[in-house]
């Protein structure tokens, strides 16, 4: 995968850990300070999407969190989203995941909850465009976000 990555860790409330990651493109002295805010844009998304607690972070080096265990028993790593995305140029299609998703997000449908988190209102457009702002596909690409269901 060519350039840079970020990557966050989440603590469930079983006391795991699981992670996503993305490949953010190179990094560089001019890049840095840009990637350094999206990461933070992309950190608060993740952050509204989900119930787990923020363990670490890490882009090229890793530093580790103060330590939260969340109280919420459905806070759980295999509970997760899946973001669905293409490559904007060669169209490619990939996926990552984000542990521990906060289902009560997910739109009701007369009494049945959907699995796709609604990408057109906060906090699923903010997760969109925190990943579009950042992210990059393994060929160095822009991403377009297709979908973010949840999957277990």
């Amino acid at each position: 995968m060519p350039g840079s990555y970020y990557n966050l860790g989440l603590r469930d409330s079983s006391n795991e850990v699981s992670s996503t990651k993305w490949n953010v493109g190179d990094l560089t002295i001019l890049t840095l300070g840009a990637a350094l805010t999206q990461m933070g844009a992309l950190e608060a998304a993740i952050d509204g999407v989900t119930i787990g607690a923020i363990a670490s972070s890490a882009w090229g080096d890793s530093d580790s969190r103060a330590y939260v265990r969340p109280s919420d028993a459905q806070s759980q790593r295999g509970i997760k989203w899946t973001v669905s995305w293409e490559d904007t140029v060669t169209f490619s299609k990939g996926t990552n995941t984000i542990p521990t998703a906060n289902l009560d997000l997910l739109p009701l449908v007369g009494a049945v909850r959907t699995e796709d988190l609604d990408l057109t209102a906060n906090p699923g457009l903010a997760l969109v465009n925190a990943i579009e702002a950042l992210c990059k596909s393994p060929a160095g690409n822009a991403l377009k976000v297709l979908r973010v269901y949840f999957s277990d």
